[in-house]
């Protein structure tokens, strides 16, 4: 048997050894109760939310969670309307979606009060997922190329150049990937 990256004993706190699985699903989770912390984690993958530019703090968390997950489902990567109408959501909303509400049927909710106006709209609008996606690929910043794009944060520091271009809280969008 295969364990996970996930899955495997990487660490030990106070004499106790821990996996990933064991901080975020025993430790954070039962802690920071709600959907919004999924905004905080990241995993390095494409598909996964924004790596903050800044250390999380206790006096301004609540606020820097509620801007984690509205740039999160307003990033095309998250929330697509496709050209038949339906909608392709993060896999996020339907692997957590007891974190959001009783179940499926919740999960559009969370997105749908998050979005931006014209996104909410669509989403409401359409009333239903039609699938779920998730990118896997690394978030890696040697794919950017080309000049700056605007960011899902305002904050000015939340651009930095590098060798091989400019990163966006380490985040990746459509328009910037290699094909």
């Amino acid at each position: 048997m295969s364990i996970s990256r996930w899955g495997r004993v990487d660490l030990e706190m106070n004499g106790v050894l821990l996996s990933l699985n064991d901080v975020e699903h025993g430790i954070i989770r039962p802690v920071f109760q709600g959907p919004r912390i999924h905004f905080a984690l990241n995993c390095a993958s494409t598909g996964c939310s924004n790596l903050a530019a800044k250390a999380w703090k206790a006096q301004d968390l609540s606020e820097a969670l509620d801007q984690a997950e509205r740039a999160y489902v307003n990033d095309p990567r998250i929330a697509t309307l496709k050209p038949d109408g339906g909608v392709e959501i993060s896999k996020i909303y339907i692997w957590f979606q007891d974190d959001s509400g009783s179940g499926e049927a919740d999960v559009l909710t969370r997105p749908i009060q998050k979005a931006d106006p014209n996104l909410s709209a669509a989403l409401e609008a359409q009333g239903r997922i039609d699938s779920y996606a998730y990118d896997w690929s690394l978030n890696d910043q040697r794919r950017w190329q080309g000049p700056i794009s605007p960011c899902l944060s305002t904050a000015p520091t939340s651009v930095r150049p590098s060798a091989s271009g400019y990163r966006c809280q380490n985040r990746l969008h459509r328009s910037e990937r290699s094909p």
